[in-house]
């Protein structure tokens, strides 16, 4: 009989199902990181392929000089700082809740100073990725023009 199974044999019912659940929680817990990643993957291209949405649409409105484009591209450059800006104000209630927080029984101001630095961050990493992408589409149509009138 194997080591392991004398070990176990030994144990009351409650021991033995502790073991139990500590071993499945060994192995579950790959596969639970593994989802993580992939959800924070699928933010991540999700985000990209909205910033290149925007993108396309400040590019198209550019080119075309149409002000309705530039309207609707700066419409969907509103959601999407909009919705980059609820990431920060969801968690703006952690502040809130830790009242016993070192900061903010002596420091109210650093709240505010927090909260304004992630915004700024945010928003120039939104900014910033938007303009790339713009650059992007820029290179690519020029790259696209030149072969078609190659011979």
């Amino acid at each position: 009989m194997p080591e392991a199974m004398k070990d176990i044999e030994g144990l009351s019912e409650a021991e033995r199902q502790k073991e139990v659940e500590r071993l499945t929680e060994l192995l579950e817990r790959p596969v639970k990181a593994n989802l993580a990643v992939r959800a924070i993957y699928r933010w991540f291209l999700e985000f990209l392929r909205n910033c290149m949405v925007v993108a396309a649409l400040f590019y198209v409105a550019r080119r075309s000089g149409d002000r309705w484009l530039y309207g609707i591209a700066g419409l969907g450059g509103f959601a999407l700082a909009a919705y980059c800006y609820t990431y920060i104000e969801n968690g703006w209630w952690q502040l809130e809740m830790s009242k016993k927080g070192w900061f903010l029984t002596k420091r109210w101001w650093l709240k505010h100073v927090i909260v304004l630095a992630s915004v700024v961050a945010l928003q120039s990493i939104v900014i910033g990725i938007t303009i790339g992408l713009i650059a992007t589409v820029d290179r690519i149509v020029a790259a696209q023009g030149q072969i078609i009138k190659a011979p």
